[in-house]
């Protein structure tokens, strides 16, 4: 739901229902199942987008994702950063960012998020959440079992997280780490065609690091930054 008001944000209707469309906008990326009141800093430049420009719109971003991977040569790095600050772009998401057994590298994090620092957490942590599919998704993380998960739980409290989205980047058995993503202060319902995007990368950058022989934690850190002009 998108809440707009009278006459404080608009004193017309054609422009209380384009406004309450950008609150209603911001709702679905937080995950749906939610309400958004509208607010001028925070909403005032979504450009709203018709459907078939968003279809369009999802077809480009993989295509430039696997245009920035492949094309990289060795400068992964680069294209690890492009890629993720247009999915911060794209979908929303508070953070993504590389997680290592040594680091968190790459972070990306949403101009619009309400976190802002966002901290390594222990790989083994994130292993023991992982299906066989090789990826997990937690629209409540404090849905999990404390006395299993008590101190990942923890984190998440510490890092102010509430969804998380991980994929293993993996290839031929070799585990390389996870492209992880949060959403910070409200809970996220995780949408197909977003798992299917980052498991996508995942994949990608998993076969790029074992045919280029890269260990991610290897690669020079880069400072958290932030992204996410809305259209």
């Amino acid at each position: 739901m998108g809440i707009a008001r009278y006459p404080i944000d608009a004193s017309t209707l054609k422009d209380l229902m384009s406004v309450a469309d950008k609150a209603l906008y911001r709702a679905k990326t937080k995950g749906r199942n939610c309400f958004i009141i509208y607010l001028p800093e925070k909403h005032a430049n979504i450009s709203l987008k018709k459907e078939r420009d968003k279809q369009q719109t999802q077809m480009q971003l993989c295509y430039t994702l696997f245009g920035n991977l492949t094309a990289c040569d060795e400068d992964i790095a680069m294209a690890i950063n492009s890629v993720f600050k247009g999915f911060v772009s794209y979908y929303m998401f508070d953070h993504i960012c590389i997680e290592t057994a040594k680091n968190i590298n790459h972070s990306i994090i949403f101009t619009l998020s309400g976190q802002k620092q966002f901290s390594h957490i222990p790989i083994e942590m994130l292993d023991s959440l992982i299906n066989s599919a090789g990826y997990v998704s937690l629209n409540n993380v404090f849905s999990l079992n404390e006395d299993s998960y008590g101190a990942i739980m923890r984190e998440y409290e510490k890092q102010k997280i509430k969804s998380v989205l991980y994929c293993k980047i993996e290839a031929y058995g070799v585990n390389y780490g996870y492209i992880r993503v949060d959403t910070s202060n409200t809970m996220r319902i995780w949408q197909n065609s977003e798992v299917a995007t980052v498991m996508t990368a995942a994949s990608v950058l998993g076969l790029l690091c074992y045919y280029q022989k890269i260990k991610l934690e290897d690669l020079p850190l880069v400072q958290p930054t932030e992204a996410g002009s809305i259209e």
